[in-house]
C-alpha cells in the first residue's frame, strides 16, 4: 500500500486489510509481542549499568517482535543480537509460510495467516497482497518503531521534569495492582497511562520517523497552493516536520519536548493535533499497521518503565538527534535525508562488520555520501574521521545554498527523468526558486 497510487486499488486493500489491522485483532495476537518483551528485558538485565545503542536494541528487538507477530515465530535476532540483513529472507519465509497453510499444516496464529484465510474466503483480496503486506511489516515497521521508541526515551530522559512524571505514573500503576513488575504491560493497562501515552505522541511530532517529503501528484486540473499554481500530473510534497513546528496547532514551544500540550488541549485542539501529526500518514493515506504499531510502541515502553530507570548517558544535553536519517546499503553508499542546520553524526560498527552512520537533520535537500570499506585496513576510527570531514565539508555547501523551507518544499515534473526541487527562496519571500539557482517554468508563477 505504501507506493500505490491506484486510489481505487488502495480503498479496497485497505477495506479488506482494516479488520485484520484493527486493534481488536491485534490484540488476539498480543502474546506474540509479550514473548519478544519478555526476551528483551532478560538481555537487558545482562546489561546494567552500562551504555547502550538504544535505536540498535529496538531494531534488534523489531526484527523478532514483527517477524513473530506477522509469522508466529521470530527470527531470532535477540539472542544474536544482530538485525543480520533479516530482510534478505523474508520473500522465502512468507513462501514458506504460505505453502505450509495450504498443505493444511496447524501453524501458529499470525498475522499472515489472518491475511492468508482472508485471500481464500474472499476472491477480491488476491494472494499477492497478502504476500506484499507481510513483507511490508517487516520493511516499513521495523526502522520506523525503532526510530519512535528511541525518540520516546531519549526525549522522556532529556526532560528530568517528564521523566519524573513518567516514572510517578508506572509507581502509582505498580501500586494499584494494574501493572507488574517482571511481566509485560498489556495494551489496555498501557493506554492508561495518559502521560506515557502523551509522550508517543510528542515523540512523532518532534522526531518524526519518516522525514522524507510526503509526495501527491496534482490533479490533472492544477492547483494553487499558497497562491502558486501547479500543473497536473506534477508531484508535490512537504515533510511531516513542517506541520509539526507550526505553533499555531501545536501550541507553544512547537520545537521542545512537552508531552503536556497534548494534555492540555481542549477536544476540538487535540483532534487537529492529533490529524495534522503526519507521522503515519494523513487521513486518506493513513498507514494500515498504525494499530499494530501503537500497540506494540504502548506496551514496549511501559513495560520497560515498569522496573528500569533511564536515563541518557550524555554530559553535552544540548546536542540531539532531531530527525531520522538513514543507514549504510550493502554497496557502501549512505543517502541522507537532511532535516535541520543543526547536525550531529554518530557511527557504530554493526556485528556483521558493515559502519553505520546517523546523520540530525531538518531543512531538506539530499546529500549522498561514501564510507570507507570496513576491510581497507583502516581502523573503524579511521574510517569514521574520513566519512565524517567528507560528509561535514558536503553539508556545510548544501547548507549553505538550501533556502528555508516554506509551504511547498518539493516540486518534481510528471517525469521522473527530470525530477527537480523547489523551495521558496530565503532572500526574495514569496518567490520559488529551482535548487539550482534556475528561474522556475511558467507554470509556477504566482498568481495574481
Amino acid at each position: 500500500m505504501l507506493s500505490e497510487d491506484n486510489i481505487e486499488k488502495l480503498r479496497l486493500q485497505k477495506r479488506f486489510a482494516g479488520p485484520i489491522y484493527s486493534i481488536s485483532n491485534a490484540q488476539r495476537h498480543e502474546h506474540l509481542i509479550d514473548n519478544n518483551i519478555t526476551r528483551l528485558l532478560t538481555r537487558f538485565k545482562t546489561m546494567t549499568d552500562r551504555p547502550m545503542d538504544i535505536y540498535y536494541a529496538w531494531e534488534i528487538m523489531n526484527v523478532d517482535m514483527m517477524t513473530e507477530f506477522t509469522f508466529g515465530q521470530p527470527y531470532g535476532a535477540i539472542e544474536k543480537g544482530s538485525d543480520d540483513d533479516h530482510m534478505a529472507n523474508m520473500d522465502r519465509t512468507v513462501m514458506e509460510h504460505s505453502k505450509a497453510e495450504d498443505e493444511g499444516q496447524q501453524l501458529r496464529p499470525c498475522l499472515h495467516n489472518d491475511m492468508h484465510q482472508l485471500s481464500r474466503s474472499n476472491s477480491e483480496f488476491i494472494l499477492t497482497w497478502s504476500f506484499r503486506l507481510s513483507i511490508t511489516n517487516l520493511g516499513a515497521g521495523v526502522d520506523t518503531m525503532s526510530w519512535t521508541l528511541a525518540a520516546v526515551i531519549v526525549g522522556i530522559g532529556m526532560s528530568p521534569k517528564a521523566n519524573a512524571r513518567v516514572r510517578a505514573e508506572m509507581d502509582a500503576a505498580i501500586q494499584a495492582g494494574s501493572v507488574i513488575k517482571g511481566v509485560p504491560v498489556s495494551y489496555n493497562e498501557a493506554v492508561k497511562l495518559p502521560y506515557l501515552q502523551a509522550c508517543i505522541h510528542e515523540a512523532l511530532r518532534l522526531w518524526p520517523n519518516v522525514a522524507i517529503s510526503l509526495p501527491r501528484i496534482v490533479p490533472k486540473a492544477g492547483i494553487e497552493i499558497y497562491g502558486y499554481y501547479v500543473p497536473g500530473g506534477y508531484t508535490v510534497g512537504m515533510q511531516s516536520k513542517q506541520l509539526a513546528i507550526d505553533d499555531r496547532i501545536f501550541a507553544a514551544e512547537p520545537e521542545s519536548f512537552r508531552p503536556e500540550r497534548f494534555l492540555d488541549a481542549d477536544k476540538a485542539q487535540l483532534s487537529d493535533m492529533t490529524t495534522r501529526n503526519l507521522s503515519f500518514g494523513g487521513p486518506s493515506r493513513k498507514c494500515p499497521g498504525k494499530n499494530v504499531a501503537w500497540l506494540s510502541m504502548s506496551k514496549v515502553l511501559a513495560s520497560l518503565w515498569v522496573d528500569k530507570k533511564i536515563f541518557r548517558n550524555d554530559a553535552d544535553r544540548e546536542q540531539f538527534i532531531y530527525a531520522v536519517l538513514s543507514v549504510l546499503s550493502d554497496n557502501g553508499r549512505i543517502k541522507f535525508n537532511l532535516t535541520d542546520y543543526q547536525f550531529r553524526l554518530l557511527f557504530s560498527r554493526r556485528p556483521n562488520g558493515r559502519f553505520v552512520a546517523t546523520l540530525v537533520a531538518m531543512r531538506g535537500g539530499i546529500i549522498e555520501a561514501k564510507i570507507e570499506p570496513s576491510d581497507d585496513g583502516k581502523t573503524q576510527a579511521e574510517a569514521c574521521r574520513a566519512f565524517k570531514k567528507h560528509v561535514e565539508e558536503r553539508l556545510h555547501e548544501l547548507l549553505t545554498t538550501v533556502p528555508d523551507v516554506g509551504a511547498i518544499s518539493s516540486v518534481s515534473g510528471p517525469s521522473s527523468a527530470s525530477r527537480q526541487s523547489a523551495v521558496p527562496s530565503r532572500n526574495t519571500p514569496g518567490q520559488i526558486q529551482l535548487r539550482s539557482g534556475q528561474d522556475l517554468p511558467p507554470a509556477y508563477a504566482k498568481k495574481g
